[in-house]
């Protein structure tokens, strides 16, 4: 029995090589836009700390794939985008800080 074939509204983009997608005509990215658009201040806080521990001498304690790294960053920006929560810098700073520390990092040293 071969696998059901999606119908072309279904399909978001078309896999041309690896890596690269090639978006589908008519699709309606409004909601992944007005997601983007409540999130993108907190994200960005995310990318710029992250960025700043890992040039500091930081690694991942846990693989990649395991312990859920980055669940708490995906709850505070849902419920950005759901209006239940408003972006504030320090709160998102003090967040991103702990999750990172207590969570996803430890000092190089302590890794190896």
């Amino acid at each position: 029995m071969r696998p059901a074939t999606p119908s072309p509204a279904a399909a978001v983009g078309t896999q041309i090589r690896r890596g690269a997608l090639q978006s589908s005509p008519g699709f309606d990215f409004s909601a992944g836009q007005a997601y983007f658009d409540a999130t993108e201040p907190f994200w960005a806080r995310v990318r710029t700390a992250w960025q700043a521990l890992s040039a500091s001498g930081y690694q991942l304690q846990a693989a990649v794939d395991q312990a859920h790294l980055f669940v708490p960053f995906f709850r505070y920006a849902q419920a950005m985008a759901d209006g239940e929560e408003e972006f504030d810098i320090k709160t998102a700073d003090a967040l991103i800080a702990d999750t990172l520390k207590r969570d996803y990092l430890v000092p190089a040293s302590e890794g190896e």
